[in-house]
């Protein structure tokens, strides 16, 4: 690629002067902030994350520095880490955006072909030799380990994307852990069980009051409609799960630190609906007034 043509891409992509920014740090990432499997791992126990664990990841890949290999070398750490006893979790989310107004467009969700729309880790880890993907249309989580297949079995039978019969729920069923690398509380997902667990009790309703249908293929290639409730967009804006941050910290639940150059959070959740309760019963939800 010519000097015009990255400079053509990169005001296609980002806006000339974002682009240029963000190419100066990607170079800065290369000659001064390389980082290799062993810092990640390094990283990842420091924090906490231990041999047998199960985890649910949230990257932003970005943020980690310059990764020596890529992203499969985040997964390989997580992988080292946990080892052949543990499970690794990542959303693979699908819908570009606006979850309303893509299962209004009558799409088609193929469970081994249809992209997550969260980055290149999710994205690379969907499509690893042995990766599993629950059939949610919208709400869909990768996973890898011995507990993989056991937690994204019936995903899209779920009366919520996010309650009783989901990952998200049982990750907090079986005491595992929530990795947010670089990026924010708020892109926890698992917090959203606070919501589907409470029902008509939470004080806000995230979702619109019609179920959508959408057709989802599956890993034999069979086609089939499931329904699904829909988050609300007008809401969307006002989510804000950072404000659950210092009610978590104040219970012992998250542990902080860096793996790489990316701020890191551990967030324990086998008491993690418990005090999202009482989060509520506090008046303290993950949305700005």
């Amino acid at each position: 690629m010519t000097v015009w043509e990255r400079l053509q891409a990169l005001r296609r992509g980002y806006g000339l002067r974002r682009g240029l920014m963000r190419e100066a740090l990607l170079r800065a990432d290369f000659l001064l902030h390389r980082i290799g499997k062993r810092e990640l791992v390094a990283g990842l126990r420091e924090l906490g994350l231990d041999e047998g664990d199960l985890v649910c990841v949230h990257t932003a890949f970005r943020s980690l520095g310059f990764v020596v290999g890529g992203p499969l070398t985040v997964i390989r750490a997580l992988e080292e880490v946990v080892g052949p006893e543990g499970t690794i979790l990542m959303p693979a989310y699908s819908t570009g955006g606006m979850t309303a107004d893509w299962v209004k467009g009558s799409p088609v969700f193929d469970v081994l072909r249809t992209p997550s729309d969260l980055g290149v880790l999710p994205e690379v880890f969907r499509t690893l030799p042995g990766t599993l993907r629950s059939l949610h249309p919208t709400h869909s989580v990768c996973g890898r380990g011995r507990l993989a297949a056991a937690l994204l079995e019936g995903h899209e039978e779920a009366a919520r994307p996010f309650g009783q019969g989901t990952p998200f729920m049982r990750l907090i069923e079986r005491g595992g852990s929530g990795l947010i690398l670089g990026a924010r509380l708020h892109n926890f997902t698992t917090l959203r069980t606070i919501e589907d667990h409470l029902g008509a009790s939470y004080p806000l309703n995230p979702y619109l009051p019609e179920t959508f249908p959408v057709e989802i293929v599956d890993q034999a290639g069979k086609r089939r409609v499931v329904r699904t409730l829909v988050p609300d967009p007008a809401l969307g804006p006002r989510r804000n799960g950072d404000v659950l941050l210092p009610f978590l910290r104040e219970r012992g639940l998250v542990r902080e630190g860096r793996v790489g150059r990316a701020n890191a959070i551990l967030v324990e959740c086998a008491t993690l609906l418990d005090a999202l309760e009482a989060a509520t019963r506090e008046g303290i939800l993950a949305y700005r007034q």
